[in-house]
C-alpha cells in the first residue's frame, strides 16, 4: 500500500508540473498572439501555440534534471558560492541544449524557424531566447527551493 501511495503522489506531482508547463506555454503564446494582433501583424495561431508548447514541453523534459541539481547543490548559507557557480554553468548548458533541441523539433514539425539551415536557425533563436532560457532555469531553481523551504518550515 505504501508503494501505491508514493506512486500516486509522484503521478500527481508530475501531472501538476506538466500542467504548469502547459500554462507557461499557453501564457506566452497568448502574449505573442495578442501582441501581433494589436500591432496589425498576421496572427499565426497554430504556429505560435506549437512553438510555445514545444518550448514548454522541452523544459518539462529538462525539469527532472534541474530539480536533481537543485537538490544536489542547494543554495544555502554554507555552500552558496559553490552551488551558485554550479547553477550558473548548468543554466548556460541547459539553455544551449534546450535551444538546440527546440530548433530540431521546430524543423521536424515544420515551423518557420525550422525551415532555415540549423546553425542559422540556432543563431537566430539564440539571440532572442538565450537570456529567457537562463531565467527559466533559475525560475525552476527558485521554485524548487521555495517548495523545499515550505516543506521544512
Amino acid at each position: 500500500m505504501k508503494d501505491g501511495t508514493q506512486e500516486r503522489r509522484r503521478l500527481i506531482k508530475w501531472s501538476l508540473i506538466a500542467a504548469g508547463w502547459t500554462l507557461f506555454g499557453l501564457f506566452f503564446a497568448s502574449e505573442v498572439i495578442i501582441s501581433r494582433a494589436y500591432g496589425g501583424r498576421p496572427v499565426k495561431l497554430g504556429e505560435t501555440l506549437a512553438a510555445w508548447l514545444i518550448c514548454a514541453y522541452l523544459w518539462f523534459g529538462l525539469t527532472p534534471f534541474v530539480l536533481h541539481l537543485a537538490r544536489r547543490f542547494p543554495i544555502e548559507r554554507r555552500r552558496w558560492l559553490k552551488s551558485t557557480l554550479v547553477h550558473l554553468a548548468a543554466s548556460v548548458v541547459f539553455a544551449f541544449l534546450q535551444l538546440a533541441v527546440y530548433v530540431l523539433v521546430a524543423s521536424w514539425v515544420g515551423l518557420d524557424i525550422g525551415k532555415q539551415p540549423f546553425f542559422e536557425a540556432y543563431r537566430n533563436i539564440f539571440i532572442g531566447d538565450f537570456h529567457f532560457d537562463l531565467l527559466t532555469y533559475w525560475a525552476i531553481i527558485g521554485l524548487s527551493h521555495a517548495l523545499d523551504y515550505y516543506r521544512k518550515y
